[in-house]
């Protein structure tokens, strides 16, 4: 593995940070989508396709390979493509599914904390509206 996809992928695993800088989010993904495209010679809608639902239910194969079918792509009428990464590839797959998933619950947190807060104004400005004014 590249030296310089093994430095992204300890920041991406260190302390539960992200990768702060932009370019090195983009290295590291681009490094597991080529490893889908050149490593397994499937076409890039296969690796661009898949979901993290697809990976998550991937299953172990008897060789100790980990599969993900992938049902959206070019020849889709045929059947899922078959995505059999080794051991060290997958864990760089898992890394990135659990940011993500990670990303996922904070943004449906804050939307959660927005949808409070709204609440909360509406039925304080209802409370104002329908108080009789004293004079």
């Amino acid at each position: 593995m590249d030296v310089q996809v093994n430095a992204i992928a300890d920041k991406f695993n260190g302390s539960g940070s992200y990768c702060r800088d932009r370019s090195e989010y983009n290295t590291f993904l681009r490094y597991l989508l080529s490893v889908v495209i050149f490593g397994h010679f499937q076409r890039p809608a296969v690796a661009t396709n898949m979901t993290l639902d697809e990976f998550l239910m991937a299953k172990r194969a008897s060789d100790g390979r980990t599969v993900i079918l992938v049902a959206d792509h070019k020849t889709g009428a045929q059947g899922p493509a078959q995505v059999a990464l080794e051991e060290s590839h997958y864990k760089l797959f898992r890394l990135y599914a659990q940011k993500v998933i990670l990303i996922r619950i904070f943004l449906i947190s804050i939307i959660i904390v927005i949808i409070i807060i709204i609440i909360i104004i509406t039925i304080i400005v209802q409370n104002f509206s329908s108080a009789p004014i004293a004079f």
